[in-house]
């Protein structure tokens, strides 16, 4: 787990986390802390993936490096935010 979820984590109260690999196939690992007291806090990566975004158009993969198609990052986005609101 990065420093930066980790310290997330901290102001969130979260008590731990769990990985859990995305329903998709394909390279997609989702971090999910546990027992957050304020706000749920998630890490969402793929592994393999260059600087792309995932599931949109490649765009210069020769400096950029390789895309996915089966993880749209939108659509998981928005999955996310529609749980939260606020």
């Amino acid at each position: 787990m990065g420093k930066l979820v980790r310290t997330v984590g901290e102001h969130n109260q979260c008590q731990g986390f769990a990985e859990e690999v995305s329903g998709q196939s394909g390279p997609a690992i989702r971090r999910t802390l546990k027992n957050c007291s304020r706000n749920e806090v998630a890490y969402c990566g793929i592994a393999g993936v260059g600087h792309q975004w995932a599931g949109g158009e490649t765009v210069l993969p020769a400096l950029l490096g390789k895309n996915t198609d089966p993880f749209n990052a939108s659509e998981k986005m928005w999955a996310f935010y529609s749980r939260h609101p606020r």
